[in-house]
């Protein structure tokens, strides 16, 4: 799960290659990119990618978030 700027360059990286079961999940994200800087207030994109064991795509999702502060 990657977090993106409204520019589309990557802010933060929340999960990265990790094995997850089925079900729902939260995750949550404290407002800082990858340099843990504070960011600021705004309009920002996630995207969900899953992927088989073999590296097969599965499901790709991006949606919209507001950070405010």
């Amino acid at each position: 799960m990657k977090v993106y700027n409204i520019l589309g360059e990557e802010v933060a990286t929340l999960i990265h290659n990790e094995y997850m079961a089925s079900g729902y999940r939260q995750i949550i994200w404290n407002g800082r990119d990858n340099a843990n800087s504070q960011l600021s207030s705004g309009l920002y994109l996630y995207q969900t990618i899953m992927k088989n064991n073999q590296g097969q795509l599965l499901h790709m999702n991006t949606k919209k978030m507001v950070l405010v502060k």
